[in-house]
């Protein structure tokens, strides 16, 4: 999901507040209030790896210069030096969030050895508390004036990685253990007191974390214990047997041993052992692919997820002869794989 059009759903010129207008395909905002201000919006449903990236230029930058502000409720004026600007992730509410705040900074202004930086905090703000995870200092390779820098926050399945820069991303955290939940991901931008900020992108990708995506309630017990019983003639375990492979379009990605359960349209393919590659990411027990019923005796419409965990959903199909050899078929790629029912004990 990009959003160029126009920010949505960040900015909608009808009902937006004052302080946001959009210029030239640029979405300024400016907080004329001493309190951080966010905007954040529900992008991706479901627990999923993601990249969300923001290129933001903090205007009020300027290293000499201080900026007004109101302190809300009071209305009293105050001034703030180098206001800070950001993005959030994992956003529940304005008391539960994750955020990466950046601020620049003179070492001595007074100073000929004077030196400016730019300080990443990398935050959990929980029940309204905030707690520090990171903070780095960076005297270069970011932008220390009212120029444009990219934050970044990535999430693999296991750990998340902030980056920043103005002109390439340097990785500078990695956080472990951040629970992401199974509901709606929101994502957005805060604000700090007296900023003003212009931001000339957000982007946002997602993708499911297949090995959960893939995981079924089967064990390899619970499928000995199942098809010791079973009564159809498909359904047991079946091993590699032999393969006919155009290399240069597909590559084995192990000598599978699968277990056929039927369902309500045909079979599930559930994954036992054999994996040699991404060995670890592959679990007995794991959906593998599907069979599906077609009107043809013994003829099976096919999804199959490579080693990679990528499916294969279309143009592809599976057979079987006197119910104990299984071919896999893959026409673009010229290739097949069989399987032959592994005889019970």
């Amino acid at each position: 999901m990009t959003y160029l059009n126009q920010f949505s759903p960040f900015y909608n010129e009808e009902d937006s507040c004052s302080g946001m207008w959009l210029k030239n395909q640029i979405l300024y905002i400016e907080n004329k209030y001493a309190d951080n201000m966010i905007l954040a919006d529900s992008l991706s449903d479901g627990h999923n790896k993601f990249k969300f990236y923001a290129r933001i230029a903090n205007l009020n930058n300027e290293e000499t210069k201080s900026y007004e502000c109101i302190v809300r409720g009071t209305n009293e004026k105050k001034s703030i030096k180098n206001p800070s600007c950001g993005i959030i992730w994992n956003y529940v509410d304005s008391e539960n969030y994750y955020a990466v705040m950046t601020h620049c900074t003179n070492s001595d202004l007074h100073s000929y050895y004077d030196t400016r930086s730019m300080t990443i905090d990398i935050l959990q703000v929980k029940n309204a508390k905030a707690s520090l995870l990171k903070s780095v200092n960076l005297p270069e390779n970011v932008n220390l004036q009212n120029g444009y820098n990219v934050i970044s926050v990535e999430y693999d399945g296991n750990s998340t990685f902030v980056a920043i820069g103005n002109k390439e991303l340097r990785q500078i955290a990695e956080i472990k253990n951040i629970d992401y939940g199974s509901g709606w991901q929101k994502y957005g931008i805060i604000i700090g007191g007296a900023a003003k900020i212009a931001i000339e992108r957000m982007v946002l990708f997602t993708n499911p974390i297949m090995e959960e995506k893939l995981a079924t309630q089967w064990t390899r017990q619970s499928l000995d214990s199942y098809l010791n019983t079973a009564d159809n003639i498909y359904e047991g375990y079946w091993n590699f047997f032999d393969k006919e492979l155009e290399e240069d379009m597909l590559k084995m990605g192990g000598r599978y041993t699968v277990a056929l359960v039927k369902n309500d349209n045909g079979f599930d393919i559930i994954y036992v052992n054999g994996a040699s590659v991404n060995n670890s990411g592959w679990k007995c027990g794991m959906l593998k692919g599907k069979l599906i019923k077609t009107p043809f005796i013994d003829n099976y419409d096919l999804i199959w997820y490579d080693a990679m965990m990528n499916p294969f959903k279309y143009d592809v199909y599976a057979t079987f002869e006197n119910h104990s050899v299984m071919t896999l078929f893959f026409p673009a790629q010229d290739s097949s794989i069989r399987f032959a029912k592994q005889i019970p004990k």
